[in-house]
């Protein structure tokens, strides 16, 4: 699943213009977007710590792809866990508070959040669909078989103005029908 999702955000990122060595815009309080996945400069060292353990450099990231696949790895995931993909490419996008925020734009205000979000969704196959990719992965294949429609409840229980369910109730819960000493044996011992 990892590779589809490098997949998904490389092919927004860094497609078409250097991949693991792209250099994207820079931001003046997080610097220079880098690599594949175009992380922030001041996320790399937090990150890479978060990911790997240990606070690695911009010049270490940009020589090692598997650097950043593993801090993409990571940092990705943990949005996909708390996010699902959609919502995770959105928070790569727009940071986590931008999940949700669609109308949001880069720096170069030719994407926006909702379009980022669908456009990766796009990227791993799973387009307008509500499914993940991963639950799709998962599915078993569909079967040309008619499928049967589970029980209701109402094949179950009886619709209370049908006569035997009615009876059973005037039984339990007997109310006055205008009985009187004449008509009922009972009343005239308690009477």
């Amino acid at each position: 699943m990892n590779e589809l999702y490098r997949e998904g955000i490389g092919g927004i990122e860094s497609a078409g213009s250097g991949g693991y060595k792209a250099v994207g815009a820079t931001d003046a309080d997080l610097g220079r977007a880098l690599g594949k996945y175009q992380i922030m400069e001041a996320n790399i060292p937090v990150w890479s710590k978060e990911v790997l353990g240990r606070a690695v450099s911009a010049d270490e990231f940009m020589a090692s792809e598997e650097i950043q696949d593993a801090i993409f790895d990571g940092k990705f995931g943990e949005y996909v866990a708390r996010y699902g993909p959609e919502g995770a490419a959105q928070a790569w996008f727009g940071g986590p508070g931008g999940v949700g925020q669609t109308g949001r734009t880069d720096v170069h205000g030719r994407l926006n959040i909702g379009q980022y979000g669908q456009e990766f969704m796009n990227n791993i196959g799973a387009g307008d669909y509500d499914l993940t990719a991963a639950t799709n992965a998962l599915r078993p294949p569909e079967t040309k078989e008619e499928k049967q429609e589970p029980p209701k409840y109402s094949d179950y229980v009886q619709d209370a103005t049908q006569e035997p369910y009615q009876t059973a109730v005037n039984a339990l819960n007997p109310q006055p029908m205008g009985f009187t000493k004449e008509t009922n044996p009972f009343l005239r011992i308690l009477g």
